[in-house]
Formats: C-alpha cells, sequence, structure tokens
C-alpha cells in the first residue's frame, strides 16, 4: 500500500524557468539581452547547476552549498557573454543567486497537494540545501509534510536510509 509521495521540487511542483528569467530581466540591463538570449541564460544556469554538481560527485568532493554552485556557474556564464563586473556587480549578481530561493507553484500544483495529502504523507526528494527548500516551500505556498534535501545525505547509504524512512511512514 502506498502511505508517501515523494516529489522534485524545482520544474516539477515550482516553476523555476520563469522565477529566473524574471529576475534576470528585473537586474539586468534591459538592453543587455533580448528575450530569446534570457531564457538561454537561465537555461544554461540551471543547466551548468546540475553539471557542476555532477562533476563534484566524480570527483569525490563533498557537497558545497548551492549559493556557491549557483553564483560560480552564474559569473561563468556572465563571463562567456562578456558581462562584466560594471554591467552586473556583487550586488546584482548576490540578489539573482537568492532569486533560485523565491519561486512560484505551479497553477496546479497547491491544490493536487493539498488534495493528495488528505491520504498519503507528500515530501520533497531533491537536490539543494534544506535552506533552499524551505525558502521555496515558503516562498510558493506548497504544502508538503516534509523536506528531504541532499545535504541532509551525503552517502548512497544515507540517502537509502532517508527514502526508507519515508517509505516506511
Amino acid at each position: 500500500m502506498v502511505k508517501a509521495l515523494i516529489f522534485d521540487l524545482m520544474g516539477t511542483c515550482a516553476d523555476w524557468f520563469s522565477t529566473i528569467t524574471n529576475a534576470l530581466e528585473t537586474h539586468l540591463p534591459p538592453s543587455l539581452l533580448i528575450k530569446d538570449e534570457i531564457n538561454v541564460l537561465a537555461m544554461d544556469w540551471r543547466l551548468g547547476f546540475f553539471q557542476e554538481i555532477h562533476a563534484r560527485f566524480v570527483a569525490g568532493l563533498e557537497q558545497e552549498d548551492i549559493d556557491v554552485t549557483h553564483r560560480r556557474v552564474l559569473d561563468r556564464l556572465l563571463s562567456d557573454r562578456n558581462i562584466g563586473e560594471h554591467v552586473c556587480n556583487e550586488q546584482l549578481r548576490n540578489a539573482l543567486v537568492q532569486s533560485w530561493h523565491v519561486q512560484r507553484a505551479w497553477p496546479d500544483s497547491i491544490d493536487g497537494l493539498e488534495r493528495l495529502k488528505t491520504k498519503f504523507f507528500v515530501v520533497v526528494l531533491a537536490n539543494g540545501t534544506t535552506r533552499l527548500q524551505l525558502d521555496i516551500v515558503q516562498s510558493s505556498g506548497l504544502p508538503f509534510h516534509a523536506l528531504f534535501s541532499s545535504q541532509l545525505s551525503d552517502s548512497p547509504s544515507r540517502i537509502q536510509r532517508y527514502i526508507s524512512s519515508v517509505l516506511s511512514c
């Protein structure tokens, strides 16, 4: 019998893409990039994040704070586009990184999760820090019972224990 439903957060329940494109449009000078370039930058930023965490995993390195990873990828992408500190300064870059923490739920996510909560434990199991997940859930209003972040699971055996604990609810 199914007792718990496990969800990813960004993209599955929360709309990361429009959040990030809106942040890029807000924080970068309007004439710098056209809409299509902003969309590509957002997609490259997300892809770069996954490439970075995969590279760290393969190299056997410890997980790092997701904000550090997001910032490193952003700095590289802006540099690749010849967007220097004079155009996008430290304050703007920090604001862009923080935009990952404030996301909107997909239009049907809140109602769907509320309905599922009447019969199941509804939890998140996702990459990122617990702080990031808490911020996204708070800003989006997503009604989860619990959050399990990759920050809590630094080894495959711990990941398995967390999954097992959720499934045994």
